[in-house]
This record gives structure tokens, sequence and C-alpha cells, in this order.
């Protein structure tokens, strides 16, 4: 009789210990398909191989991977995304992700970064303060909140944190330079610019964006000769920009060598005869130099197009009666 109770127990007991082995056992097997599954993943994301990496990755979160393997599967393919210009899914990842991992630096400042880039100046703001709360913030995270602030039109705010990314860069960050120094230009800051890359090293000097950006200082300083050097050196490095040749049409005017800006105006008209803002120019050489007829004339070409910013010039310039 207790043969036969003790027998069921030792089987029941039996199966108990073999179902938890075989879960351990199966568990350990599952991880390792998941490891060897996110290496998979990581290994196309380096060869920036987004479209398998899209598709695998799907395919992986479809298998309920362990969380800690989800987090790292988000990270290769919200980038992806970012790769492949897809914002709206790269955003629809960050955000479900950084809800998931609230600790997760990379999607607060990923996100940040995406809606800095999409113009909600207000969200990355509240992101970016929340990621410099860390005493480990990056100095990218300082420029995000600086460029936010500016953005939103604080520039003292800007400027601060502007100055502190470049310092914990050790200013080596020459994108950063030249966008701390274009928002310095715009609240007047000039010498803080120059002191700048007077303070910098000299091969970021040899730059067509930083060129225009001292020709603009020198320029707001009314020093045309001067901004005119460094647009020069700009065009040298930059010929087609045309921006740059309607910098040098301009201080050419300003420094009053009408023959050289009409040289430069006929060059770019040749181009493109519907370059509006080359014959504003035009019809203000022929003003300067005495033709109030043909200037007029310009004008009135110019000024059809009503809606455009340069024709409110052109036709502020009639009413004023030119």
């Amino acid at each position: 009789m207790h043969s036969k109770i003790i027998f069921p127990l030792f089987l029941l007991m039996f199966f108990n210990s073999f179902n938890a082995g075989a879960f351990w056992l199966f568990s350990g097997e599952s991880k390792k398909k998941y490891k060897i599954a996110i290496k998979e993943i990581k290994t196309d994301y380096e060869k920036s191989d987004c479209t398998q990496v899209i598709k695998k990755v799907n395919t992986f979160l479809e298998s309920k991977p362990p969380s800690s393997f989800k987090e790292e599967a988000y990270l290769y393919i919200g980038s992806c995304y970012e790769r492949r210009n897809e914002i709206d899914r790269a955003l629809d990842i960050y955000g479900l992700a950084h809800t998931l991992y609230p600790k997760n630096k990379f999607f607060r400042e990923a996100l940040a970064n995406i809606y800095l880039g999409a113009g909600f100046f207000e969200k990355s703001l509240f992101l970016f303060k929340e990621l410099i709360e860390n005493k480990n913030a990056s100095y990218k995270a300082y420029a995000g909140l600086a460029k936010s602030y500016a953005s939103l039109g604080f520039y003292k705010k800007a400027k601060k944190n502007y100055s502190y990314a470049l310092n914990m860069n050790e200013y080596k960050d020459l994108n950063l330079i030249k966008e701390y120094s274009r928002a310095l230009i715009r609240i007047r800051k000039y010498e803080e610019v120059l002191s700048i890359f007077n303070n910098t090293a000299h091969d970021f000097k040899r730059d067509t964006e930083i060129y225009l950006i001292l020709a603009r200082v020198w320029m707001h300083k009314g020093e045309y000769t001067r901004s005119l050097n460094y647009i020069k050196e700009a065009q040298k490095l930059s010929p087609a920009r045309r921006d740059l040749a309607l910098y040098t049409v301009f201080l050419n005017i300003m420094t009053g060598s009408y023959d050289k800006a009409l040289s430069g105006i006929n060059h770019l008209t040749e181009k493109n005869n519907e370059d509006a803002l080359a014959f504003l120019a035009k019809a203000i050489v022929k003003l300067k130099t005495g033709n109030k007829k043909e200037s007029y004339e310009i004008l009135s070409g110019i000024s059809k197009d009503k809606d455009s910013f340069v024709s409110q010039i052109a036709i502020k310039m009639q009413k004023e009666g030119h």
C-alpha cells in the first residue's frame, strides 16, 4: 500500500525536477538564440546595411525577446530609420524606447535631436535640459540646448550653453564654432566672434563658411574692403556658390567699385536671367551711376512678382521716387 503511494509521489517529484531542469535548459538556449540574433543585427548595422537591420529587427521583436535585447534592437532600427531619413518612423521608435527605457540617454538625446531638426524647439529644449541634469552629459547635449534656446530667441541663455559646450570640447568642433559664431552675429557680439577665431586652430580658417562668417563680421562693423577680402578667400574655396558671388557684388557696390559689381551681376544673370536679387543689385548700380531711367525699368521688371521679398524692396524703391 505504502509502495503504491510512494511511487507516484516519486514520479511527481521526478517530473517536477525534470521540468525545472528543462525550463533552465530551454531558457539558456533561448538566451543564446537571442544573443546570436542581436549579434547578426549589430554586424549588419556596422556594415550600414539598414535594409537587413530593419527586416531582422522586426522579425526579432516578433519573437518577444527579453527587455535588454529589445533595448539594443530599438537602438539599431531607430538609427537606421534616421540614416534613411525616415524621421517619422525613427521618432516612433525612439518615443517608444524612451518610454520603456527612461534611463537610456541615447533615446532621449536622439529624440531631442529629431525634435530640434524638425523645429519643435520647446520639446527639444525640455529633453536637452533633462540630459544636462546628468553630470556625465556630453558637450553635444549642451550644444543642443544652446541651439534650442537660440531658435526660440533666448540668445543670452543660448550663448551661455554654447560657450559651455565649446569649453567642454576644447574648441575642437568646427561646426559648433560656426554655429555659435552665427548666433553671436545675430546679437551683434562681433568682437567675441573675432576672439574665437583668433584662439582656434589655424587650419579652421581654411574653410568657406568661416571666411563668410568673418566677412559678415567686418561688413557689420562697416569695414567693407576687409569684408570683401574674406569673401574673395571664400570664393577661392567655393567658386560656384551664388551667395558668395552676391556678397561680392554688394560689397563692391558699398566700396564704390561699380564696374566690378556690374561685371559680377552680368555673370550671375547670364547663368539665370530670373535672378531677382542680381537685377536688384543692377538697379542700385544704375542708380548710383546716375542712370535713374534704366534703374526704374529694372525695378519695374522685378516688382511684377509682388509676393517675393526682393519685389517688396523694388516696390519700396519705386515709391521713394526712383
